[in-house]
């Protein structure tokens, strides 16, 4: 192993020195363009990184953790956490590598087993270096206004929702008000404007005036919902990233709960159950109940996964993964189908936790349309034969029907 380790870094150079020769670039040039790019952002992040180490080594010095640690004793006690745990919890935030020196010499004088060792070990894993990266970060980059950070970062992760808007006034406000009642709070809404000639647009402006949660995204021409959600894509920020139709409705837990679901099963893709509702948004006991999960091949018998429903984690997939083709119909099924050959299952969440509103005309209620699209979707999009094809559009149809009984 030591005689294979030896050749692996020379192994990478060349082989990427091979392939820029293969793809015709200049790679001297390219390499030098790179650590010039590196040496800029370095000498813009050096400051705040030095100030930053400076004020980590104060605290350490200064004996305020030890006096932390004499003052949250008794809180300690009281929840049976061992006092030799609590510098490790103060210092977390503010410096990785100092937490896991502290990790290492807990390890080695109580064991990596013992009750001390599991719960430094938990700590490390899953707890983030916050006020190190805020300071670090915005610093660097001269943003002043942080006071609605902080605390969002300490207690959850970005969720970014991105919504294709085009004349939806009718049902906006109804829409942007599902998301500010959520109980999960630390999101960013992102609502793309595809050209809308009604009061979409002044509705939007006047919720991000009120909430800076609330951003807008304006198409310069018409381009239909699979471009106006690619757009919204590359504007977003969040760990996790869900969509939400203009017209729909969510719980007030929907995204908490997702969260929570997608953290517990550790998962890339996930979805839940939904119910219809009517032109006003009330619901009318029509409920979808999903699969506790599903791969590629049954969900192409089966359009369980609905679009306002899931939520993918963003650490896990790229943007490019999620990029939705610039078909008229189905491009969100598409999408489904074009992750589930990435990855093994998608988990659905088995509560109601979304709403789909129903309108007269609308693409989705016209069943002959349904049907035209998803047949178009094997051929043209998944490019199946006509024995697969049919094979699998038999199942689709018989799946739809039970979802209706």
């Amino acid at each position: 192993m030591i005689y294979i380790s030896n050749y692996i870094i020379p192994t990478i150079i060349l082989i990427v020195i091979i392939f820029g020769m293969l793809e015709k670039i200049e790679i001297f040039n390219t390499f030098c363009d790179g650590a010039k790019e590196g040496l800029k952002i370095a000498v813009m992040m050096f400051p705040t990184l030095l100030g930053v180490f400076i004020c980590i080594g104060m605290l350490k010095n200064s004996g305020i953790i030890e006096k932390s640690v004499n003052l949250l004793r008794p809180l300690s006690l009281l929840f049976c956490i061992p006092t030799e745990i609590i510098p490790m919890i103060i210092i977390k935030p503010l410096s990785g590598g100092a937490t896991l020196a502290m990790a290492t010499d807990l390890m080695v004088k109580y064991g990596v087993d013992s009750k001390i060792g599991m719960l430094a070990a938990t700590i490390m894993s899953s707890s983030e270096t916050t006020f190190y990266v805020i300071a670090l970060y915005l610093n660097s980059v001269h943003i002043k206004n942080n006071r609605n950070i902080f605390i969002p970062a300490i207690i959850a992760d970005l969720v970014s929702i991105i919504v294709p808007v085009y004349n939806a006034e009718r049902f906006l406000e109804d829409t942007i008000n599902t998301v500010l009642n959520q109980t999960y709070k630390n999101w960013e809404l992102i609502l793309v404007d595809d050209c809308s000639t009604d009061k979409s647009v002044n509705i939007i402006n006047k919720y991000s005036k009120k909430d800076k949660r609330i951003n807008l995204v304006k198409n310069k021409v018409n381009s239909k919902a699979a471009v106006s959600r690619n757009n919204g894509i590359k504007k977003s920020s969040g760990r996790y990233l869900c969509f939400l139709d203009a017209d729909d409705l969510w719980d007030k837990q929907k995204l908490e709960k997702q969260v929570n679901f997608m953290k517990n099963n550790d998962c890339e893709f996930s979805f839940t159950g939904y119910e219809f509702a009517d032109k006003n948004g009330k619901p009318n006991r029509k409920k979808v109940f999903i699969p506790n999960r599903i791969n590629y091949k049954q969900a192409l018998k089966n359009t369980t996964i609905w679009t306002s429903t899931v939520m993918f984690d963003m650490e896990k997939l790229s943007k490019e993964d999620i990029y939705m083709p610039n078909v008229a119909r189905g491009q969100d099924t598409a999408t489904w189908w074009k992750v589930l050959k990435k990855i093994d299952y998608a988990y659905g969440l088995n509560e109601i936790l979304s709403f789909y509103r129903r309108t007269e005309g609308s693409l989705s209620s016209n069943k002959i349309t349904a049907l035209k699209r998803t047949w178009n979707l094997y051929r043209n999009v998944e490019h199946l034969n006509i024995f697969s094809s049919s094979y699998n559009f038999f199942f689709y149809c018989l799946n739809a029907v039970r979802r209706r009984i």
